[in-house]
């Protein structure tokens, strides 16, 4: 990951893309028309979009199932988006417009969205596994700007092989640098700091 971005908190939205790494801020809307989430400030209820689980790998006749909360509105007022690979794809709606299926037959990540009239927009990435996909550990290094005195930091996740991925969003808390001097009878002496598990 070449300078993804920085932020003060760390906080990072990642895709892992094959063997690559892509990063967005988190709350980016990928439908536009601003910034996504749960939700509109001030707005009198919340839209939310629930994805059932277990969710399913890709294979023929594969359907993702998602529900909109609240509930119980009517149809009109759901209003659903569905991208695959950047791209809007077709999907079903249910007769009171509160939930859809959508066909998931390749894997990689499903971005659904929904705008709910007073109640906001919500979006959820979804991710559908390749078969029988193998599981691998991811290391993230996180490397600041020049001129920024914090140190580099490395995170890890697992993952599973054979397609997109999101991650979600992962905070990277940063360090500080401290420069210390060990003092012995004659002056300064070298010495390194070891970390040891409570209790040994």
């Amino acid at each position: 990951m070449t300078a993804a971005r920085w932020l003060a908190q760390g906080a990072l939205a990642l895709a892992v893309a094959g063997c690559g790494v892509s990063a967005g801020v988190s709350g980016d809307n990928p439908f536009g028309g601003g910034s996504g989430g749960p939700g509109t400030t001030g707005a009198p209820c919340i839209a939310a979009i629930d994805v059932a689980q277990p969710v399913p790998a890709a294979t023929p006749g594969a359907t993702l199932h998602a529900t909109a909360m609240p509930a119980g509105l009517s149809a009109p007022q759901y209003t659903w988006q569905v991208q695959f690979d950047g791209a809007p794809i077709d999907f079903q709606r249910s007769a009171d417009g509160a939930a859809i299926d959508v066909a998931a037959e390749r894997a990689g990540i499903y971005l659904l969205g929904l705008a709910i009239p007073d109640c906001g927009s919500a979006f959820v990435p979804v991710n559908v596994e390749a078969p029988g996909a193998r599981t691998q550990t991811l290391r993230l290094q996180v490397i600041p700007p020049l001129g920024v005195a914090v140190p580099p930091l490395e995170l890890f996740r697992e993952v599973k092989g054979g397609a997109d991925v999101d991650l979600g969003a992962i905070s990277a808390l940063s360090g500080r640098l401290i420069q210390t001097v060990v003092l012995g009878p004659a002056g300064g002496v070298p010495a390194y700091l070891q970390f040891s598990p409570a209790g040994s």
